[in-house]
């Protein structure tokens, strides 16, 4: 009876084997993305936050009892909890400073997000300098984030510059960025 028990266990130990190797190979793809793309800090990338728990992207509710099956919250790149998480696609500037060449290293990015709609403690970005941007959009300081790298969106990431290397924000603009989040955060 024990070796039926231990085949039982060596077969889950390959299943979970396989599928920790599609997490890793999605994280190296990222790592691959960065190092290629020569990402550093203050670049502009495009990040999938994941959709809302309680409403769609029309702000339409759901009902509280929908269940999802693992491959739709795979798709939505994961269900935010509360009502006020960013959620869905933003473009988002590179906060954590690395080097490229150790990005094999990188698991997660300190990011600041950006979104059109105006918010307090945030940051305006205007279009004219900033030449990724449809319209002058803000830098949310108050949500600076912490993300794991699979959420990169890498074409759209790349579309923003010129296909190989990532664009950065304004040098101007990094100035100001810099006292902002000093006087946000009192440091």
């Amino acid at each position: 009876m024990a070796h039926w028990d231990e085949m039982f266990d060596d077969s889950n130990n390959d299943i979970n084997e396989q599928r920790k190797q599609v997490c890793e190979d999605r994280i190296r793809n990222a790592q691959k993305f960065l190092k290629d793309s020569r990402a550093r800090q203050w670049d502009v990338i495009s990040v999938e936050f994941g959709n809302q728990l309680f409403r769609d992207k029309n702000f339409n509710y759901h009902a509280m009892d929908k269940s999802y099956s693992i491959e739709e919250i795979k798709n939505m790149k994961g269900l935010n909890y509360g009502d006020y998480e960013l959620c869905y696609f933003h473009h988002a500037v590179i906060l954590t400073h690395f080097d490229f060449q150790r990005s094999s290293k990188v698991k997660t990015l300190t990011i600041i997000p950006i979104q059109t709609k105006y918010r307090p403690n945030s940051f305006k970005l205007e279009a004219k300098y900033h030449k990724f941007l449809e319209y002058d959009s803000h830098l949310l300081i108050d949500r600076i984030s912490t993300i794991g790298i699979e959420r990169i969106n890498t074409s759209k990431s790349l579309n923003l510059g010129n296909k190989k290397q990532l664009i950065q924000i304004n040098p101007q603009s990094i100035i100001s960025i810099k006292k902002e989040i000093k006087k946000l955060f009192q440091l």
